[in-house]
């Protein structure tokens, strides 16, 4: 299961970025987090001072984008590829996606997690949101 995590980058974190959190320190387990002002502060406190003890690659991962992602943002698994509207979503791999809508293509690149894939959908205007 730890294949479907990476540690995030500084730059990647922002107010609503979807991430998990630890303190091993404090003995605490894997939780999920939506990013707030505080989490960011913490994140880059964390890089800032991370140590043996309490490495910062030990302390936060996102889970590569999957189809449970997809599904939960309203599209609708078919063959091979995901429908919601007008449009069709290709998953290749963990981070590989194409987006089409009406027979164009919008987009063909890297999404990472299910945070890219919301801030993609909305600069394409495929978003309920």
């Amino acid at each position: 299961m730890e294949n479907n995590y990476y540690t995030p980058s500084l730059k990647e974190f922002h107010i609503g970025f979807e991430c998990e959190w630890q303190c091993k320190i404090r003995k605490e387990k894997w939780n999920k987090q939506i990013c707030d002002v505080d989490l960011v502060n913490i994140a880059y406190s964390a890089f800032e001072h991370s140590d043996e003890e309490e490495p910062y690659e030990e302390q936060f991962r996102v889970k590569y984008l999957d189809k449970e992602d997809i599904e939960s943002l309203g599209w609708k698994k078919e063959e091979n590829c995901f429908v919601k509207d007008h449009c069709k979503l290709y998953l290749y791999g963990n981070t590989h996606i194409q987006i089409q809508s009406l027979g164009n293509l919008n987009f063909n690149g890297t999404i990472k997690n299910k945070s890219e894939l919301i801030k993609l959908l909305k600069q394409l205007n495929i978003t309920n949101e």
